[in-house]
């Protein structure tokens, strides 16, 4: 922004909540869990309602960091627009001894008390765009922040055409399908889309077996909406590429915060997979190849901050090189170098972990997150 000279009338968009280099600045917030919810097999629901005397604020679709017992922090969205009842409500996705996910979930109880920061991210309600209507396209707990931006919209008092897109391996996946079919019901402008990937062989499925296969079997285009995508993601970068190239929708109208949790989230990989070994901040991860390394840490359970979606338009996603490790990489493509050179806290090690990809080059590799 700072080359860019402005000749005309503009208006701007001012992300509402970066994560910080240094999140520490950010005090912790301590709740206590009030209700466990084991609503499907793998998902977990958590109220925790905050500390008395805790200020905590938030805007739909953004994200805390929850610390874990190793020190360490999940990210995990907030499942609601608003606080309910001084609550914080978590959908939490079992992960296969994922620390948290897995090892802390089978012996918390209500009254236990757990600490986080944040919130973070801007991936939320955009009221302010052109677009006629919008399409929420989600996969598992990526319902979770839609959840929150959708009933932004009802309490909005929305009037434009809203499409959900929920996929899931059978119907059983869509744990919260009782209240989206509430939704249906009450606002005449909001229509539900199940999507599920196991069907059986005779099964009919027009629409596919992939959410992006049903936006693209049911709009001709989309030149005049909004997208939202959370979920995995193979899902959010591949509903991206096809919804812009086969149905005109604009880069500033997808709005995406993807994350997953197909490897487990304590830095180990299964063992068929292909890995290099990366240290962050001191710890050594086995990380999944072919993918950028922010997608890559974060399905590992890393906390990197990303507010566009891995675009490598934000910089948010600024990781810091060792030195002996820099020359071993390729240099940075003339967008990424300009958009580091206008980083004050960049320095000549610094890289975006969005535009790295993790490769056999990468083994060894060591770097720190601020």
């Amino acid at each position: 922004m700072i080359r860019t000279a402005v000749t005309e009338d503009l208006q701007l968009r001012v992300p509402r909540a970066r994560r910080p280099h240094n999140a520490d600045e950010f005090a912790l917030i301590q709740g206590t869990v009030v209700q466990i919810e084991r609503c499907v097999p793998g998902v977990t629901i958590l109220r925790i309602r905050v500390e008395e005397g805790c200020t905590f604020a938030y805007t739909s679709g953004q994200y805390i960091e929850v610390k874990a017992s190793d020190g360490r922090y999940r990210c995990f969205s907030l499942a609601t627009s608003c606080l309910h009842e001084g609550c914080i409500e978590l959908h939490v996705r079992r992960v296969v001894d994922g620390l948290f996910s897995d090892h802390t979930l089978r012996r918390i109880e209500c009254g236990d008390v757990l600490s986080w920061r944040g919130p973070f991210g801007d991936f939320g309600l955009h009221s302010d765009t052109v677009s006629k209507s919008a399409l929420f396209l989600c996969t598992g707990t990526g319902f979770a922040p839609v959840r929150a931006i959708v009933e932004e919209a009802f309490s909005k008092g929305w009037t434009r055409p809203m499409s959900l897109y929920w996929g899931g391996r059978t119907e059983d996946d869509l744990y919260m399908c009782d209240l989206v079919h509430s939704w249906t019901r009450i606002h005449d402008n909001f229509r539900f889309i199940p999507v599920f990937s196991r069907v059986g062989a005779d099964a009919d499925t027009p629409r596919g077996t992939r959410v992006h296969e049903a936006v693209l079997h049911d709009f001709a285009s989309l030149a005049d909406v909004d997208v939202y995508a959370c979920g995995a993601p193979a899902m959010v970068a591949t509903a991206h590429e096809a919804l812009s190239s086969k149905r005109g929708l604009r880069a500033e109208a997808f709005f995406a915060d993807p994350f997953g949790a197909t490897v487990p989230a304590c830095g180990t990989a299964s063992d068929n997979m292909d890995v290099v070994q990366i240290k962050v901040n001191g710890i050594v991860y086995a990380v999944p190849l072919n993918e950028s390394l922010l997608g890559a840490l974060r399905r590992l359970g890393v906390a990197v901050p990303s507010v566009c979606g891995g675009r490598g338009a934000c910089g948010t996603c600024l990781v810091e090189i060792d030195a002996a490790s820099c020359a071993r990489l390729p240099p940075p493509g003339r967008d990424e170098r300009e958009l580091l050179e206008c980083l004050p806290e960049a320095t000549g090690h610094s890289r975006l972990a969005c535009q790295i990809r993790v490769d056999a080059s990468t083994s060894g590799l060591a770097l720190s997150i601020p």
